[in-house]
């Protein structure tokens, strides 16, 4: 959390300009997540000197220059962080151009396999049974953790339908009446079900890849649901209670910190999932993250 923290604030510094990070030292000095801007012999802090001077210079927030370097005359050696060797591809002098031996015969094999594969993820659809099953489940879900444990089993036991399980999910969640707490459930669901998305169970992982295309809607629902809330605390609740699903899905890194903002965004009304984003002013977006001691002021426009 710290470290998106600190890219999105090099980001914005870099766009506005010094007196940004001035005005955010001002309005944060206490709030305990920006602790790093004024420690200054902090690690975090150190890191966040470096990352804003890189980019500054002309490197890319994913490649720098990895030599020592004085940030002014007289001043201390910098010793910029070793790059992550996993994100940065197979080294060129690794790289062997091996001719592939393949007939048209083997290519034939290959794509009817494909295709019969596809035909097989086609016709597998749950039964008027399991539908009925599914959607019973989703309306006596509750967020006591036994219900949404025993419905996140169910899915998982029948994941080849995935598709068509994230489907009614999505749709059950755009019922603008339906009460909160049913909401609130169905959100856990969502929620387990990422997070058992990297299990060793068949076709698990395609819960990961139909909530990515039905998350944007699905938090546009959500939004509206909350902004219908009366009650102050009790809008204030569940919106906690969102944003704590937003902290574990980053803590397990499902999606990248883009679309996560992305989604937040959303959720507080910020964005629209499709076509032209909502026009907010700088003031604007400040005051809501100093009021609620997030970093969701920090909207891509």
């Amino acid at each position: 959390m710290l470290l998106c923290i600190i890219h999105r604030m090099v980001e914005f510094v870099v766009r506005e300009g010094p007196m940004f990070e001035a005005m955010i030292m001002n309005r944060e000095i206490q709030n305990p997540m920006f602790r790093f801007l004024f420690e200054n012999q902090s690690p975090a802090h150190i890191y966040y000197r470096w990352k804003l001077f890189s980019i500054l210079q002309g490197d890319s927030p994913y490649s720098w220059r990895s030599d020592d370097f004085y940030m002014f005359e007289g001043g201390s050696v910098w010793r910029p962080p070793k790059m992550n060797p996993f994100t940065q591809g197979m080294p060129d002098e690794l790289v062997v151009d091996i001719p592939l031996k393949s007939s048209s015969n083997d290519s034939h094999k290959i794509s009817t396999a494909e295709s019969s594969a596809l035909e097989d993820a086609k016709k597998s659809t749950l039964s008027d049974g399991q539908r009925d099953k599914l959607e019973d489940m989703l309306r006596d879900l509750t967020p006591e953790r036994s219900k949404v444990a025993d419905c996140m089993v169910w899915c998982l036991n029948h994941a080849e339908n995935a598709e068509e399980i994230v489907d009614c999910i999505a749709e059950s969640m755009s019922i603008l009446e339906t009460p909160i707490p049913k909401k609130t459930a169905r959100l856990f669901l969502i929620s387990d079900l990422l997070h058992n998305s990297s299990a060793r169970v068949a076709h698990a992982s395609y819960f990961r890849r139909h909530f990515e295309q039905k998350l944007p809607d699905i938090f546009k629902d959500i939004h509206d649901a909350h902004e219908k809330i009366d009650a102050r605390l009790k809008a204030e609740q569940f919106k906690q209670k969102v944003m704590s699903c937003f902290r574990a899905w980053e803590d397990w890194a499902v999606y990248t910190g883009d679309f996560l903002i992305k989604l937040q965004n959303i959720f507080l009304g910020l964005v629209l999932p499709k076509g032209p984003k909502v026009k907010v002013s700088w003031g604007a977006l400040i005051s809501f993250g100093s009021k609620n001691n997030s970093l969701f002021f920090l909207v891509f426009f």
